[in-house]
């Protein structure tokens, strides 16, 4: 076991390391979900039972911290005898104060890898697997129900992000898993957020499942969605949209008899932003540039597919050389789901030389507004943007 093990360590620190270096430069939630799939909640006995079930995942787990090894480069999640492999995607996430946390509680988020094709059992004593984790949290909050900011959906929608990161306490409907369509569906960050709804206003819930002391409710069926929740917990904005990191929730009476009749318009359009490139693989200006694959750019905003026809285009930097093969086969495609734009240059690649990929203007997004420059300067009068690859 101790050999797989390091074999698996091994290979997550080496061969796939360029990969590994793009995709954590990117934590963005939704980036992570559309690599992985959807985030999976799971315990470790359920992990060492059906190790296979979960291998090349997304998952959640919880466990107690422990340390390995003199040097603290990696730690353990155990419980009930079973333990997992836990190390950082990459470094810069706080990884070292786990050390501080030895034996207590936390709970991480990220790639598992299994290390055994069965599992130990409940009496196992080796690691089942590893989770590269992008997050995690430590012990769960103790909160004082007392201090928490008493706000309606209302007044922390319409706040902006005032309130972010300040413990609130809301009530809203249970409206299950965006079952009617709430919130923008991308605007969900895993499979097992729920939504509560008061009047116009709603907000998602993430990291506790709507059951507690006498209820356990179906985030799947209608059938829940006329039980009100109190949730306590510390929001986030992004988008406009709220999400509630909750820290208790507990079923409630409406706030008022008439929490269901309609409110006030809702609050004026949020300005919009003009879409620009958000991440490329490979990264642009990048030398290690594999000659025989795609390239590929990631937009923030949802682009006009017809708008890249006959605006994008591949050339070496500098003048041409006799020989320089031209780009006829290059084949273009965009994935709306990833919001991501798909390069094929068609030919291989004449090491040693830059090559530029250019993006003219006249690219918008669905809303209608050009392609603008990362850097925040005016667009010349014919390229919106360029990136170079060595």
């Amino acid at each position: 076991m101790k050999v797989r093990l390091f074999l698996v360590l091994g290979l997550l620190a080496a061969a796939p390391c360029a990969a590994v270096a793009q995709i954590s430069g990117n934590l963005d939630p939704q980036y992570l979900e559309a690599m992985y799939g959807p985030i999976i909640d799971v315990s470790l006995n359920d992990l060492s039972f059906g190790v296979q079930s979960y291998n090349g995942k997304a998952i959640r787990v919880k466990g107690r911290v422990g340390v390995q090894g003199i040097q603290a480069t990696s730690w353990e999640l155990y419980d009930s005898g079973v333990k997992i492999t836990i190390v950082p995607m990459r470094r810069g996430m706080n990884e070292d104060d786990l050390q501080k946390l030895a034996g207590q509680m936390v709970e991480v988020t990220g790639l598992f890898t299994a290390t055994s094709a069965q599992g130990d059992g409940a009496g196992g004593q080796g690691s089942v697997g590893v989770v590269q984790f992008w997050s995690w949290a430590g012990p769960p909050e103790k909160v004082d129900k007392n201090k928490a900011a008493i706000l309606t959906l209302e007044q922390l929608v319409t706040r902006n992000g005032k309130m972010d990161g300040q413990l609130v306490r809301v009530v809203g409907k249970f409206r299950g898993r965006n079952l009617f369509a709430d919130l923008p569906g991308k605007s969900m960050r895993t499979v097992n957020d729920w939504v509560i709804k008061d009047s116009l206003f709603a907000v998602w819930v993430t990291n506790k499942k709507p059951k507690g002391d006498g209820f356990d409710l179906d985030s799947s069926n209608r059938r829940d969605t006329n039980r009100w929740i109190e949730v306590i917990g510390r929001p986030t904005t992004k988008n406009g949209v709220v999400v509630i990191d909750a820290a208790q929730v507990a079923v409630t009476a409406p706030p008022t008899p008439k929490a269901d009749a309609a409110p006030a318009p809702p609050p004026p359009e949020r300005p919009k932003v003009p879409p620009v490139i958000v991440f490329s693989l490979p990264l642009d200006g990048e030398s290690d540039f594999d000659f025989s694959g795609r390239i590929i750019l990631q937009f923030n905003n949802d682009m006009d597919e017809d708008s890249f026809k006959g605006r994008v285009g591949l050339r070496y930097e500098g003048p041409s050389r006799p020989g320089d093969p031209g780009f006829e086969g290059m084949r273009v495609a965009y994935n709306a789901g990833q919001k991501a734009l798909i390069v094929d240059p068609g030919t291989p690649i004449l090491r040693g030389r830059v090559l530029e990929l250019v993006l003219l203007t006249g690219i918008i997004d669905i809303d209608g507004q050009p392609l603008a420059r990362r850097d925040g300067k005016p667009a010349d009068k014919d390229i919106a943007e360029s990136l170079h690859f060595r």
